[in-house]
Formats: structure tokens, sequence, C-alpha cells
């Protein structure tokens, strides 16, 4: 049974299509110009950070336009799937959920990455300590034009174009072939796998799946992406500017820091159960109406 017009678009298109254009295309971009700047270094490190930013922004175009190519006689259907406007009363729900995802994914960060440093430490500092900033400044400029580029990347094109993959087109797709938990698992998984923090990145998936199926619309989760990166841009934004500056955090810098990780565990865990107990539970009839193309009685609303 079809769920809307995107479960007739092939995974193995979307997929193949993710990994072509950020792995191979935008990868091979990225890697062109930070060989051409090591080796003739033509570039201050500020104007090197402003090409870095368009490259990863041009990620998200290419994708869309892929994306719509291959769905490109169910336009009007999918444009339906954008007009399902939530009411305002269900605007501050929304908005609640992104700032619970924010408070558990310190906590989850912790959570996967305290353990694993005392195991195998050069991974944790490589992979996820010295992770790249999306904003960059210093003594000779700001690079307005640089940290404009990366916050609409990350904040406008990154959710919208991220749910339309995963919450849109492999959720349903997979639903339609393997059932709706599994379609959960995998396509939040390939989600977290994408991501730094990969613990709270999958939990972040799970929810916007369950949001996806309640809402029977994309608009509510691209409006928890949105303000998710929104808050987490801002955070990241007076962290350079009044604390930790841009030097790298150290493995003792993460071990000093651990409350955090336990005021996300303690907290936010805690605020993503009630919220997952208000609008999701009980889950089977949730999974059984998406299973069957159908609604809950109250799948309209959130609120």
């Amino acid at each position: 049974m079809r769920f809307n017009p995107v479960d007739e678009v092939p995974s193995t298109w979307v997929v193949g299509s993710f990994f072509f254009v950020l792995y191979f295309l935008i990868g091979s971009i990225y890697a062109f110009v930070q060989q051409v700047q090591e080796n003739q270094n033509l570039f201050t490190t500020g104007g090197f950070f402003t090409i870095e930013s368009f490259v990863f922004a041009m990620t998200y175009p290419i994708l869309a336009g892929l994306l719509w190519w291959m769905s490109f006689k169910h336009r009007e259907e999918i444009a339906e799937l954008l007009l399902n406007v939530p009411a305002p009363a269900e605007i501050p729900q929304y908005l609640w959920l992104a700032v619970g995802m924010i408070i558990s994914s310190m906590g989850l960060a912790y959570l996967m990455y305290y353990p694993l440093s005392f195991v195998a430490p050069d991974l944790v500092q490589k992979w996820f300590l010295e992770s790249p900033p999306l904003l960059y400044w210093d003594e000779q400029g700001y690079y307005w034009l640089g940290n404009f580029v990366a916050v609409v990347a990350a904040v406008i094109f990154a959710p919208m174009v991220e749910e339309f993959i995963f919450r849109g087109y492999l959720l349903n797709r997979w639903t339609l072939k393997l059932g709706p938990l599994p379609a959960i698992l995998l396509s939040s998984g390939l989600f977290a796998f994408l991501h730094v923090d990969m613990l709270g990145a999958f939990v972040f998936g799970v929810f916007l799946c369950l949001l996806s199926m309640k809402t029977r619309s994309l608009v509510g989760p691209i409006i928890v992406h949105f303000a998710n990166n929104l808050i987490a841009v801002s955070i990241e934004w007076m962290d350079h500017l009044w604390w930790s500056g841009f030097a790298p955090m150290t493995m003792q810098d993460f071990y000093d820091q651990a409350a955090w990780g336990v005021f996300g565990l303690v907290v936010g865990l805690p605020w993503l159960w009630w919220y997952a107990r208000k609008h999701f539970l009980p889950l089977a009839p949730l999974l059984l109406a998406h299973q069957n193309g159908g609604q809950t009685p109250d799948s309209q609303a959130i609120g």
C-alpha cells in the first residue's frame, strides 16, 4: 500500500545519490581545494574557511535537485506533504522536543564517547573532540560571508533536505518493503552514521520518524530539525565567543566537563520519555496506522 508518493522512489537511488554527492562529488571537491591550499597556500585561514563553507553548502542544493528529478512526476503530491502546515498551537510542542533533543544529546555524547575514551582515546580525540567548527573568525576578520553560508546550510538547507531523505523517502520506502519498525531503525541508523554524535543522532532520527508518522507530514520534523540546529549553532557561537574560543577540546577538558554529560542524561532522557509518552505511546497503533498508510484518530495534531 502506498503511504505517499515518495515511497515509489527506490531507496537504492536515494541512498546512492546521497553517498555519491556527499562522499564522491563534494568530497572530491573538498580534497582538491585542500590539496591546492597545502601546495600553493593561496588563501588565508579565513578565506579557506569561506571556500569550505561554500563547498559544504553545495551539498544540499545538489541533493535537492537529484531528489526532485527522481520524483518529478509526483511533484504536486510531494508539495502536499509541505502544505500540511501545523496549527500555531502545535509549534511550541515541536520547539519543546528540539530543546529536549539538545539537552539529551549532551548526555548521549558522553554516554558513547566517555567509556570509549579509555579504550581508544586517539579515536575520540580525532573523531569527536577535534571535529571541525561550523563557525570561524579571528583577529583578521569575522568572515561574514563564510559564516552566513555555513549557518544557512546547517540551519535551513540541512533540515529540509535531510528530512526529505530520511523521514520522507527512506522511512516510507523501507516501511513498504520491510515494515515500520525496521524502517525506523534503518533510516535512523543511516542518519546517525553521518553525524559525529551517532548515538544522539540515532535517538533524534527515531523521534522524528515517529513525529512524521504521527502527523503524516514532514513539516513537524523539519521544524524540530531547524530548531535543533539553530540552538546547536547558537551554543557553538557562544562557546567560541565567551568560553573556549577556537582551541580544540583536549581529553582533559572532556573529562573536566563530564558534569554536562550527567546533566544531559538526568534531564534530557526523562524529557524525551515524557514527550514520547504524551505523543507517541502506545506505539503499536501508530506503527500499524503507518504500515497501513492510514491515520490514527489524532494524527493531524500533536498538541
